[in-house]
């Protein structure tokens, strides 16, 4: 029978296993629902990216269907980066344009101003987010994602992942339980047994795998200057794309206005 000291041993062995465990799994536990809202928000701000890089087509298709792309950005001091690898002229995407379209010079100047304006928005919103009101405290404003959040968060997921990797070992826990049992230690000692092996694989199974960025397929895309200080430059570019190639252009603009400038 086990008397009142056996069953004070009994508890204190009772809590120590609770407690390795917690602090065990509690911390796997609350990463997996960590990573869990990282890819929700990876979902969203892919969403931002996907919507940049539609604006940035119907901007390119304006410009002869992306073939006056590169010397548009030449023109008003702007790297376009991977945007016009990444996001083309596909007319599929330039459909929903307004159907009130100035077919002229001006007309066709400030459609290409505007359409610009819309890239470095969305361009802006995907990489810096935006200020929208706190729904649960008035008053006060919080930041939207964004991609240079996204990935700064995705940094720190990973040290706390290396962190909870390195500081508790499934074989820290293994070992801590097996010398709650003396006569089992003894009995390892001399029959030269013991769970270091299968530690070492536990240890490389229960590991966590790191948060891995690449795989939320977010592009880095490129920063555009403002537009009032590329305007001027923009404006003479579009006109005289528009003296050169007017008939070209004036299909169109047809086209995405739903009908065709014969």
């Amino acid at each position: 029978m086990s008397g009142p000291r056996d069953d004070y041993l009994d508890s204190i062995c009772t809590e120590a296993i609770r407690e390795m465990a917690d602090n065990f799994f509690c911390p796997r536990r609350d990463l997996d629902q960590e990573i869990e809202l990282f890819a929700i928000r990876a979902g969203a701000v892919r969403e931002k990216a996907q919507t940049a890089l539609a604006r940035a087509a119907r901007l390119h298709a304006l410009l002869l269907e992306g073939q006056a792309a590169p010397d548009f950005y030449r023109a008003i001091g702007a790297s376009p980066g991977n945007l016009l690898a990444l996001a083309g002229a596909s007319q599929a995407l330039v459909r929903d344009a307004p159907q009130r379209i100035d077919l002229s010079r001006r007309g066709f100047a400030k459609i290409t101003l505007g359409a610009y304006e819309a890239v470095r928005d969305a361009l802006d919103e995907y990489a810096s987010g935006r200020l929208y009101p706190d729904p649960q405290r008035p008053g006060r404003k919080v930041h939207s994602m964004h991609y240079t959040r996204l990935k700064d968060w995705c940094r720190e997921i990973n040290e706390r992942i290396d962190a909870v990797n390195t500081r508790q070992e499934a074989s820290c826990v293994l070992c801590y339980f097996k010398n709650l049992d003396p006569a089992g230690v003894e009995r390892e000692r001399i029959t030269g047994g013991g769970v270091d092996n299968f530690a070492q694989a536990v240890d490389a199974s229960l590991q966590l795998p790191h948060c891995d960025f690449a795989a939320c397929h977010l592009p880095e895309l490129p920063e555009l200057p403002a537009t009032e200080t590329i305007e001027k430059a923009g404006r003479q570019f579009a006109k005289q794309l528009f003296d050169n190639h007017r008939a070209r252009l004036e299909n169109i603009l047809g086209r995405m206005a739903g009908f065709e400038n014969d």
